[in-house]
């Protein structure tokens, strides 16, 4: 059963960059110089495996996450994809990390692809995540360039990024049926050892079906999947289903973790199957209150419309995550109140002409909402409904 939604949500103007911010001490925010993290591609000399009729870009990195150590706070490791493929994933990923504040950055690997030492032809979707005992977990899509087999790894680091363990495989499968994507990893910041990694196991109706031909599709299905360590990432949980036995599929699935220990999962999801028709695309959670054994039905934040980004300079179609049908979702959790924080690209403040960010919080780990909103045109009435709040900004996003 799927819960009745939220509420609706405004958004913010939108635009992507990576900074680095202090604090005064009259608490005003500064922005730092830019640093440069990356170099040129370690895998100039990788072959790169079969082409699967796709073109290599090679330098190019995409798709960076960050996360801070919190016993260390000038330790940052940071991720992304190097050398992306036009027709899906990279030769690898890197990890570029710093331990001295951001302001020098070296680069390592952690044998994800085989440029890097793996034996899968390519890797994608890096995430990042430090625990409260320092240890870094790194997770990656690993798959072969045909996109027959796909598999979710995770890795170690202990000393800031400069070294990762082997990755270990959490599910791998060979069939055209199913493909596992988009996953992120989240180490609990209050139990040492202890992280969780989800994702979406897409399932295609005939084994004729093909992971590019997904986003055209109205016939698959992608439920959340789930698995856990317990030991420092040295051994994993079998993975499992945590959604639903409904015709709904999931991308974007991320876990944030309250100081009560409750875990609420949040995703882009549509009803029915396939690519989202109008007003069928949502924001929503799951939640657990019994470290991941047991789940609740999604709980709907709110429908997702999206416009189509696109180059402005060419008009070539972009892939910034509205391109699945709908924004795909971000949280964070204030680890005094538990107050929750998400954010997703959103059309419905420009009718539709361009998609700005909604923001939305709640203070009850999930459950309901109350909203007010704002925009740098007009000023709009508040609006209210229990205990979630939303408020926007709109602006062109060019």
């Amino acid at each position: 059963m799927i819960k009745s939604r939220w509420c609706r949500i405004i958004g913010l103007g939108a635009g992507l960059v990576f900074i680095l911010a202090a604090a005064s001490v009259a608490g005003a925010v500064t922005v730092a110089p830019l640093t440069q993290v990356s170099s040129l591609s370690p895998f100039s000399a990788c072959p790169g495996g079969p082409t699967a009729g796709g073109t290599n870009h090679p330098n190019s990195e995409i798709e960076p996450a960050v996360a801070v150590n919190p016993l260390n706070t000038s330790n940052i490791v940071g991720v992304f994809q190097q050398d992306r493929w036009s027709n899906g994933a990279a030769h690898g990923l890197v990890s570029g990390f710093s331990l001295d504040g951001a302001l020098s950055w070296s680069e390592s690997t952690a044998a994800f692809s085989a440029c890097e030492g793996g034996s899968y032809d390519r890797a994608s979707d890096p995430w990042v995540s430090v625990g409260p005992d320092g240890k870094a977990y790194w997770a990656s899509l690993s798959a072969s360039a045909d996109e027959v087999t796909s598999a979710v790894q995770a890795s170690t680091s202990t000393d800031g990024g400069a070294t990762w363990t082997t990755p270990a495989t959490i599910i791998s499968e060979t069939t055209n049926l199913h493909f596992n994507d988009k996953e992120s990893v989240t180490a609990d910041p209050y139990h040492a050892g202890v992280a969780y990694v989800v994702w979406d196991r897409s399932q295609f109706p005939s084994d004729s079906a093909s992971l590019n031909a997904l986003g055209h599709s109205f016939a698959f299905r992608g439920s959340p999947y789930y698995s856990e360590t317990t030991d420092g990432g040295g051994t994993w949980s079998a993975p499992r289903q945590i959604g639903p036995n409904q015709n709904i599929f999931t991308i974007g699935n991320q876990i944030a973790v309250e100081p009560d220990g409750t875990l609420v999962d949040i995703f882009h999801f549509g009803r029915g199957s396939g690519r989202d028709a109008p007003n069928a695309s949502f924001t929503g959670v799951l939640r657990s209150t019994d470290g991941g054994d047991h789940w609740s039905s999604p709980i709907v934040v709110s429908t997702d419309p999206v416009a189509n980004d696109v180059d402005p300079n060419n008009d070539v179609a972009m892939r910034t995550g509205a391109d699945v049908g709908g924004g795909i979702p971000d949280v964070a959790v204030d680890p005094s109140s538990g107050k929750l924080y998400a954010v997703w690209e959103d059309s419905r403040f420009s009718g539709g002409s361009h998609n700005d960010i909604a923001l939305s919080t709640s203070t009850d780990e999930g459950r309901t909402c109350r909203r007010r909103s704002r925009s740098t045109r007009r000023q709009s009435r508040w609006r209210r409904s229990r205990r979630w709040s939303m408020r926007s900004r709109t602006a062109m996003s060019e």
